[in-house]
C-alpha cells in the first residue's frame, strides 16, 4: 500500500484506477476514501503534495512514491504521514522519488540526518 504525492493536478488525475483513489477536498469524500484505505479496500492513495502532506495519519501505508522532487520539509511531512507514534509495523518505509532532468536533487545527507530515528530507505529514480 503506497501513498503517492504530486503537485501537478494532471498527474494526480491520471493515477486514479480501481485500487487507487485520489484524496479530494470534500470532507465527506475524503473521510470515505481514507476509511477504505485503512480497511484495505483501496491499495494506493494519491495526494496533492501541497495540500495533503500534513495532518493525515496514514500509518497503514507501506511506502511512499514522490512523483517529482520536493523540498526537504515536504518530504519529511510526506514520510511522517506513515511514521507516526504508535505505528504497529517496525519494517522500513521505502520512499521512491522520481527525479526529472530539469529538477534539482535535494541534499540526501540532510534528509538522512532528519530521518535518523526512522527506518527510511530513500531511493531516487532518475527519469528523462
Amino acid at each position: 500500500k503506497f501513498l503517492i504525492f504530486s503537485y501537478k493536478e494532471h498527474i494526480l488525475n491520471k493515477l486514479e484506477h480501481d485500487k487507487t483513489a485520489i484524496i479530494s477536498h470534500s470532507s465527506t469524500h475524503r473521510n470515505n476514501i481514507i476509511h477504505d484505505f485503512k480497511e484495505c479496500k483501496i491499495q494506493n492513495l494519491v495526494l496533492n503534495a501541497s495540500q495533503d502532506c500534513a495532518g493525515l495519519n496514514l500509518q497503514e501505508a507501506d511506502g511512499i512514491i514522490l512523483m517529482h522532487t520536493m523540498q526537504h520539509c515536504e518530504i519529511i511531512q510526506a514520510i511522517t504521514r506513515i511514521a507516526r507514534i504508535g505505528r504497529k509495523s517496525i519494517k522500513p518505509i521505502p520512499v521512491h522519488c522520481l527525479c526529472y532532468s530539469n529538477e534539482q536533487l535535494p541534499d540526501i545527507n540532510q534528509l538522512y540526518n532528519s530521518l535518523s530515528e526512522i527506518n527510511v530507505p530513500f531511493k531516487y529514480i532518475l527519469t528523462s
